[in-house]
């Protein structure tokens, strides 16, 4: 594949690992074609289920992440530990969705130091759509499915198109709704 990662001097290790994305694309044999949706989205002008909330916070290991829905954006702004979260250009990140599945942890096989997500098995789930909470459950049965998420009442949870960010927070670390 050759040099697809390189390391940034503008952050410290291990959080300045970067991947060239194109250069990884350009070294596949294959035409696999692109990958499948993580996730069901709802059609243009249905609503969404759930009920209305301004944002939530959730802790994931060390860190609090917050997110406070914007009508503006028409996404959920995010901070970290109480900072603004921007990308390069200084802009707030607002993704449309955000996923909060509750998981396991194990020690890495790679490193027993270093913690490793376990996103096969079901759970507890939280999803936050289009200024929307729904309280749910998610499922995953094999590494190369997506997750299916349910609402309590057992229907489908369907997403807005657009950006998602995962959070993955441990059993037991469930999200704070904001007043």
């Amino acid at each position: 594949i050759g040099r697809v990662y390189s390391r940034s001097q503008d952050r410290r290790a291990p959080h300045n690992l970067i991947l060239d994305a194109p250069a990884l694309v350009a070294g596949v044999e294959t035409d696999s074609g692109a990958p499948g949706a993580l996730f069901a989205y709802r059609s243009d002008g249905e609503e969404p289920a759930g009920s209305p909330t301004a944002g939530f916070d959730v802790s994931v290991g060390s860190s609090v992440a917050g997110f406070a829905w914007s009508a503006e954006r028409a996404g959920w702004l995010r901070w970290t530990n109480g900072v603004v979260h921007t990308d390069p250009g200084g802009q707030q990140l607002a993704p449309t969705n955000v996923v909060v599945l509750e998981t396991d942890y194990v020690a890495s096989p790679a490193d027993r130091r270093s913690p490793e997500v376990v996103t096969l098995g079901s759970g507890s789930a939280w999803i936050f759509t289009a200024g929307h909470v729904i309280e749910g459950t998610w499922r995953r049965e094999d590494r190369n499915q997506p997750w299916t998420l349910t609402s309590t009442d057992g229907a489908p949870v369907l997403l807005t198109p657009g950006s998602t960010w995962v959070e993955l927070p441990a059993v037991g670390d469930a999200p704070t709704l904001l007043a």
